[in-house]
């Protein structure tokens, strides 16, 4: 079975990403890509609600899911930018924030969030 491992960063190995996140092919590393990345994200969100003692709001499943492609998206987008619009460092330090503050916050909005 075919493996891909990138020693490293986009920053380094453009090209080997591009090929991966555009899907070239029949698709396949791209979505091996994804599952990889998904299963490693639940067991580390399992993991560290398991630490905490806190309950998931959401199944993590579709938390870790939900979290990759938000990734996956982004990357494709800075690798594909000509010129890039910003650094990868900015660009990883948006998507932390975005991460441990909400979409809420990220929008501008410092109110509780209705959800009705």
């Amino acid at each position: 079975m075919w493996s891909w491992r990138c020693s490293g960063t986009p920053n380094e190995e453009r090209d080997a990403y591009r090929v991966i996140l555009r899907g070239e092919g029949d698709g396949r590393a791209l979505r091996r890509f994804i599952d990889d990345r998904t299963a490693a994200a639940a067991t580390i969100f399992a993991a560290r609600a398991q630490a905490k003692g806190v309950t998931p709001q959401i199944d993590l499943e579709v938390l870790a899911r939900a979290w990759v492609g938000e990734q996956v998206a982004v990357l494709q987008w800075w690798l594909e930018a000509d010129p890039r619009p910003m650094t990868l460092e900015e660009v990883t330090g948006m998507l932390r924030d975005l991460s441990l503050r909400g979409r809420y916050w990220a929008s501008g909005f410092d109110d509780d969030v209705d959800t009705k």
